[in-house]
């Protein structure tokens, strides 16, 4: 009922494969007894909306896709964290595929995918020269370039350069 299979035998493999912390990993003599817990887990992935930006499973964070097996019957929280920053943009949750909080449980009971959708609310923007270290004017403010800034989503700015420059002699 539990979705595991327990499984007793004998072997006389001197390398057959023992869980990390098992009692006794060794071969010792003609044969040894072994107890094998085979589980029936189902594929869940959670992902995001972009790809690649951060999730929780069980308080754990992962980078997006990240899938683990879920055992049947057993429940786990998903959550995704907000803000986040990522491609040159920062990040806000905005809902999950399956409707849940931004942090929720999970119910086991088949294989599943979960995206949490996310809207960017503000976007990094460079403003540099070519040469570098001349001046330019953003949101008629007198700057020395490369400058970067954090504009929020939408919004609209001024950028002009004065000509001609003097750069050194």
């Amino acid at each position: 009922a539990s979705g595991s299979v327990y499984l007793a035998g004998l072997t006389n493999s001197t390398d057959f494969p023992a869980t990390a912390g098992a009692y006794d990993t060794s071969h010792n003599g003609d044969s040894d007894a072994f107890l094998a817990k085979v589980t029936l887990g189902f594929p869940v992935t959670v992902d995001a909306t972009p790809s690649g930006l951060q999730v929780e499973v069980d308080g754990v964070p992962h980078p997006t896709p990240y899938t683990f097996d879920c055992e049947p019957g057993t429940n786990h929280t998903i959550g995704a964290p907000s803000p986040q920053t990522f491609l040159q943009a920062r990040w806000a949750f905005d809902s999950w595929s399956d409707g849940g909080a931004q942090t929720h449980g999970i119910a086991c009971t088949a294989p599943e995918t979960y995206v949490a959708r996310f809207l960017a609310t503000d976007y990094q923007v460079t403003v540099t020269t070519a040469p570098p270290n001349l001046q330019v004017v953003v949101n008629g403010s007198t700057l020395t370039a490369p400058q970067t800034f954090w504009w929020p989503a939408g919004s609209g700015h001024t950028v002009a350069v004065a000509s001609p420059q003097v750069v050194g002699t």
